[in-house]
């Protein structure tokens, strides 16, 4: 045999050993969220609320949920009382980066560690041109889409470390890639959410960190907006149930970025490959659901 068709020998017994490993990790990484402390914030509804309850029910997680909302909470808790000590929660404002440090510290004081981060909160302002927000209004979107990320990623940090699988999930959304117009501050706060979760892709290289892109889901994420947008914009939007069965299965993959529903996907495509046709696409939307900024 020959030198040239030793290294072409070589070179597919080398592919076919990465393939094989690449198909060995994929199988690994299945169902390793099974048994792991998970602290999701927005746990009381929508999406954090049907993450939670899929990973106790169907991944004996032990899950922490932090919110605002107490009877959201007790009512969860009511819900699943069935599994025992699986669910526990812990009322706050996520905005207030006192409140994580008291979090960090009861956590840390009882021995509780965690394994994995969610951060699933978001808000979205009232529809309108960006020179129409005040003050208040620009605050208090980026201290929930952004600043309280860091505030958890921050104060739990040191507990995460100490885990065998370190991981952080931030929950952003197809503005991040695709701003529409009247969402200014919203698409802002999480295309900054977008960026600094792939900045800690880089920094925390021991960590798995993921980014999850959503679509139109039907929570109740548009409370700010008129009853009559809130129908037009839900329209042909997902379930959060939907959605949290698609991002558990890609945190099982161990993705790192997730993106989640069609109309997400059609904007992440569109925003790299025709930016100019997909800014028309989205004005097009809003003028056929007579929504007006």
């Amino acid at each position: 045999m020959s030198k040239t068709q030793d290294n072409i020998c070589f070179l597919w017994v080398k592919f076919a050993f990465l393939v094989n490993n690449q198909n060995m990790n994929k199988k690994s990484n299945t169902n390793w969220l099974a048994g792991k402390t998970v602290l999701i914030t927005g746990a009381g509804s929508g999406i954090g609320k049907h993450l939670a309850f899929k990973l106790i029910v169907k991944y004996n997680c032990r899950v922490i949920g932090v919110s605002k909302d107490a009877s959201e909470l007790k009512a969860f808790k009511f819900k699943i009382s069935q599994y025992g000590e699986k669910f526990e929660y812990h009322v706050f404002d996520v905005t207030k980066e006192e409140k994580w440090k008291e979090l960090a510290l009861a956590l840390q004081e009882q021995n509780i560690g965690v394994d994995v981060l969610i951060n699933c909160v978001g808000e979205l302002a009232k529809f309108t041109r960006a020179e129409n927000h005040k003050f208040k209004e620009i605050n208090s979107a980026m201290a929930t889409n952004f600043y309280a990320n860091i505030f958890a990623v921050n104060h739990m940090l040191p507990i995460l470390k100490k885990s065998n699988s370190p991981s952080i999930v931030n929950v952003s959304c197809v503005s991040a890639m695709l701003p529409v117009k009247g969402t200014s501050i919203y698409s802002a706060s999480k295309s900054a959410l977008k960026s600094y979760t792939e900045i800690l892709q880089q920094e925390l290289e021991e960590f798995y960190v993921a980014i999850i892109l959503l679509g139109k889901v039907k929570t109740n994420f548009l409370k700010n907006q008129d009853e009559l947008d809130q129908k037009k914009i839900y329209k042909r939007a997902m379930s959060p149930n939907s959605a949290s069965d698609k991002i558990i299965k890609a945190l099982n993959k161990k993705k790192k970025r997730i993106v989640v529903g069609y109309d997400a996907k059609l904007g992440d495509y569109l925003s790299r490959f025709a930016p100019n046709f997909a800014s028309r696409l989205t004005n097009r939307f809003l003028k056929k659901r007579k929504i007006r900024i």
